[in-house]
C-alpha cells in the first residue's frame, strides 16, 4: 500500500500520511518479533533507528514550515458576524464550515430541486425552530429556490464565492 501510494499521481495532502505511518509501525513489530541475530546486532537496530529518525524529522520540519491553509469560510463567517447574524442555514458542509469560527449558528440543509429541507443528520431540532434569518447560497439553483420558498431577501451580501441572503423574518425549513 505505502508503494502505491507514493508513485500515485494522487495526493489528497498532509493527512495522508495515515496510509503510510502504519505500514512503518508494522514492519518495526515483524522485526522485533524475530528475536535471531539480526535483532541482537546493535549496530543493525543503531542504523535502522537513525534512517527512521532522520525521515521523521524531515517530515515533521515540513510539516512545520507548510503555510496553513486558509478556509475561504473564515471570511463568510466574520462576514455573518459583523453584520450582526447569528442563526441561518447553508448546505451541509458550509453550515458546518462557517459555524466552527464564530458564535454563529448555520444550520444544515439540503437542496431536493424544490425546497430547502432540513438535514436531520448531525443536527438538532432547535437550530431551526427560532430566530434563522439568512441563507447561505453557493449556486445558482439553490438561489432561485431559496428566493421561491421565502421570498425576495431584504439585503444580499457577496463574499468568498457565495451569497448571503438575509431577511428580516423568522425562516423556517421545510420538514420534508
Amino acid at each position: 500500500m505505502p508503494v502505491a501510494f507514493v508513485v500515485s499521481s494522487v495526493n489528497v495532502g498532509v493527512s495522508s500520511i495515515r496510509y503510510i505511518i502504519p505500514f512503518f509501525i508494522f514492519i518495526i513489530i515483524f522485526i522485533s518479533r524475530k528475536t535471531d541475530a539480526i535483532t541482537l546486532n546493535t549496530r543493525f537496530n543503531t542504523f535502522v533507528f537513525s534512517v527512521m529518525l532522520i525521515a521523521s524529522a524531515y517530515s515533521i520540519h515540513n510539516m512545520l514550515n507548510t503555510p496553513k491553509a486558509i478556509n475561504p469560510m473564515h471570511n463568510v463567517s466574520d462576514i455573518i458576524q459583523k453584520n450582526g447574524l447569528k442563526k441561518g442555514y447553508a448546505e451541509f458542509w458550509h453550515a458546518s464550515s462557517i459555524s466552527i469560527y464564530n458564535n454563529v449558528q448555520v444550520a444544515p440543509v439540503y437542496y431536493d430541486g424544490t425546497k430547502l429541507i432540513k438535514m436531520k443528520w448531525l443536527s438538532k431540532d432547535k437550530w431551526y425552530n427560532a430566530g434563522n434569518n439568512f441563507v447561505i447560497i453557493n449556486n445558482i439553483d439553490i438561489e432561485a429556490t431559496v428566493i421561491k420558498q421565502f421570498g425576495n431577501p431584504d439585503k444580499v451580501i457577496e463574499a468568498e464565492g457565495v451569497k448571503i441572503f438575509i431577511w428580516n423574518k423568522n425562516l423556517i425549513a421545510a420538514d420534508n
